[in-house]
């Protein structure tokens, strides 16, 4: 399960490739909800149709062809999972030679597959083993009796896959030697006291131990609780494998030497740290309905895997389960079925995380976030000026939950951006350049850029258009056909951009700056018809100051035989602008902070 399923619809090479699409195939689950489905065409003529097993159980496939099923349609398909089967919980796996050893397993949840029960000997070889079905019909019993004393493996497959818990280890001793018991002889925790207990009642004797590590051994103490009975205790100072050989009267026991797994818990983290997965109250952040993943690291934790148990506000257990994504990486998978606190039970070798249980709450989903319905305004999404403070607003008022995420960077430079909540899910975001140049703005939503980013702003030099000074007599007044000449000085302005536009009664005068390389601007205009003309001159986008120009502009007396135009026949400053851009008669000049230096 939790694997695509694929079969093959087997088509004759003579049916066209119009003909292939009217063949049909629909998946059912088990509670008869319907299955996506995606069919490919094979080089052999048949098509090849995967779908996604997301619950055990048997699954209805139709296949139609033209409208009508196919012979043996509809189909059957059990889907299992082994990793639902599960085992009793055994108490002791140390008995007697002849002692009979059961237990449980159920596979209620698992779907339908084979089930295959292998038990090897301490010789290596296959026993016979009785596998029968429970009182409730949701399992089977296992049983089998031990003939010889050593180590008895059991290893279980359902549908040829190993269940959890999987292989089963039995320790079968003679009953003239002692049994010995204890978490001790599986795991252990680094620095930590390890114990377990020899059981001798009725025989004599003395026990010896020694736990040997991969670089060191374990120092043992070994006291006697009350007559027969022993409690052994190690601290291992390394992770690894160790051996652990007791033996009674100088002669290993049967079973040993034992192999405990030493490892260190603390080790075992969560990737990119867990505090970056807590909100304010320290909780993990769930939805209901929506599988949650989160990434471990277990490189330096020694031999062993990770489990995990989630309690829900009911109570009831959560499945949940490891998938291994690398050598040392596990990802632990589960989905939220209620709103609530959830307490997350994190095991390495089936010993606790030292900060195990992880607390979370469950929320219910809310409205689905749509990114694409984010709407970006203001002027500060074009462009700027150095030094002076630009804004733009993200309205997500109409998107859904979500937050917006903001980075202006360039070549040069990344420009600080920041972002203040106004209300209902709209912000307005604040930045001031301090470097020229082309930078990219880029606005997530949720996660997911919206619509139209990234967007190119222009930050411009800062120049100040009230120190720019013109002089010349042809701003006073000129002769149709002739040149009129006009001297603008911006080396105190600082750096920009000057233009120049003169408009009179009807038609566009002209214009051409010399750009003398020293922050200073010829100017020569040629009106093309008598009457009033105004000229426009901006620095930086800003007009030159009133105290030069009157209404934004210099009124300049353009005679033709001495015939004048009114002044009512002089457009407004707005129809000027307008005129600049449709006819493209300005001269543009920039310039550097090279030049200006």
């Amino acid at each position: 399960m939790r694997q695509k399923a694929v079969f093959l619809l087997m088509i004759t090479l003579q049916m066209t490739q119009r003909q292939h699409h009217s063949i049909i195939a629909l998946f059912g689950a088990p509670n008869g909800s319907p299955l996506p489905v995606k069919c490919y065409q094979q080089k052999d003529g048949s098509l090849l149709a995967e779908w996604p097993a997301q619950q055990a159980g048997n699954h209805k496939i139709e296949v139609l062809y033209a409208g009508k099923p196919i012979a043996g349609s509809p189909f059957s398909c059990q889907v299992f999972d082994a990793t639902k089967v599960t085992l009793q919980k055994i108490k002791t796996t140390t008995f007697a030679v002849g002692e009979n050893i059961s237990f449980t397993l159920n596979r209620k949840d698992a779907g339908y597959a084979e089930l295959d029960v292998t038990v090897t000997s301490p010789l290596g070889r296959h026993l016979p083993i009785e596998v029968k079905g429970t009182s409730d019909g949701e399992g089977e019993l296992i049983e089998f009796t031990p003939t010889v004393p050593g180590k008895y493996k059991i290893a279980i497959t359902y549908g040829s896959i190993e269940v959890p818990g999987s292989p089963i280890t039995f320790i079968a001793q003679d009953s003239g030697v002692p049994k010995v018991e204890g978490p001790g002889l599986s795991v252990a925790q680094i620095e930590c006291p390890a114990t377990f207990k020899i059981l001798a009642k009725g025989l004599w004797g003395h026990p010896s131990v020694t736990v040997e590590g991969p670089e060191t051994e374990a120092e043992v103490s070994i006291e006697e609780e009350e007559e027969g009975v022993y409690s052994v205790c190690y601290i291992p100072l390394e992770i690894g494998l160790f051996d652990a050989k007791i033996s009674w009267n100088n002669k290993e026991i049967p079973g040993s030497p034992y192999h405990p797994r030493v490892v260190n818990t603390s080790k075992m983290r969560v990737i990119g740290g867990l505090e970056n997965l807590l909100d304010e109250q320290n909780h993990i952040q769930l939805t209901v309905g929506q599988e949650k993943r989160i990434p471990f690291d277990v490189s330096e934790a020694g031999p062993g895997k990770p489990k995990a148990e989630i309690r829900p506000p009911s109570g009831k257990t959560l499945p949940t389960r490891f998938d291994q994504t690398g050598n040392h990486r596990y990802h632990l998978h589960f989905t939220p079925k209620e709103r609530g606190e959830h307490q997350i039970y994190v095991y390495f070798a089936d010993l606790p995380l030292p900060q195990s249980p992880f607390l979370a709450y469950a929320e219910e989903l809310g409205p689905i976030p749509d990114h694409t319905r984010v709407v970006l305004r203001g002027h500060g999404l074009t462009g700027a000026k150095v030094g002076e403070e630009a804004e733009f607003t993200i309205d997500g008022s109409e998107a859904g939950p979500g937050s917006p995420e903001v980075t202006l960077g360039g070549v040069k430079a990344d420009i600080p951006v920041q972002i203040v909540p106004i209300g209902n899910n709209v912000y307005k975001v604040v930045y001031v350049p301090t470097v020229p140049g082309a930078y990219l703005l880029n606005v997530m939503w949720s996660e997911r850029q919206v619509k139209g980013c990234p967007l190119k702003v222009n930050i411009c030099a800062s120049c100040d258009s009230q120190k720019v000074a013109c002089s010349g007599d042809g701003l006073r007044g000129g002769t149709v056909g002739k040149e009129i000449k006009a001297f603008i000085d911006t080396r105190k302005a600082g750096p920009g951009e000057l233009t120049a536009h003169c408009m009179g009664p009807h038609k566009v005068a002209y214009c051409e700056l010399v750009d003398h390389r020293d922050g200073t601007f010829t100017l020569y205009l040629k009106p093309q018809e008598g009457g009033r003309h105004v000229l426009t001159v901006k620095y930086g986008g800003e007009h030159v100051p009133v105290r030069f120009f009157h209404d934004c502009g210099v009124e300049c007396r353009c005679s033709r035989r001495r015939r004048h135009s009114t002044p009512e026949s002089v457009p407004s400053s707005g129809y000027l602008i307008r005129l600049l851009v449709i006819r493209g008669v300005e001269f543009v000049s920039r310039r550097s902070h090279r030049d200006q230096q």
